[in-house]
């Protein structure tokens, strides 16, 4: 069998391609409610509420906290952050829980208020 370096090359396109549009999610729910959570590469966003039936949506695009130190206009985001490892997922009872650790992006450091790492848990 041969194969052309054209060939090859779409193979690989296509395969990059439809790699990178699958987004990793995770949902994290208990018997009334759904999150929905999307990571883009570096964080980990809400994206969508759902019912427990998932009749009723709501889309939104979460920055997840505001740290604002005192006497400051401006603060930390989720967008300051990086992804420091993969979520932590465990269930009790008809509740999921979700951990995820973050560390500040090197920008980010330059704020006082900045912690050096951040957990956050969502259930």
């Amino acid at each position: 069998m041969r194969i052309s370096l054209k060939n090859l090359v779409l193979a690989l396109l296509v395969t990059a391609i439809a790699s990178g549009a699958s987004a990793q999610e995770l949902c994290v729910k208990n018997d009334r409610i759904q999150r929905i959570l999307q990571y883009d590469g570096k964080v980990w966003r809400t994206i969508k509420f759902l019912s427990a039936d998932g009749r009723i949506s709501l889309q939104v695009k979460s920055e997840e906290f505001h740290i604002l130190p005192m006497g400051k206009d401006e603060g930390l985001s989720i967008s300051d952050f990086l992804a420091a490892s993969r979520p932590r997922t465990y269930k009790k009872a008809d509740t999921s829980f979700c951990e995820i650790t973050y560390k500040p992006a090197s920008e980010a450091l330059k704020n006082a208020a900045c912690p050096k790492l951040l957990t956050i848990r969502y259930y």
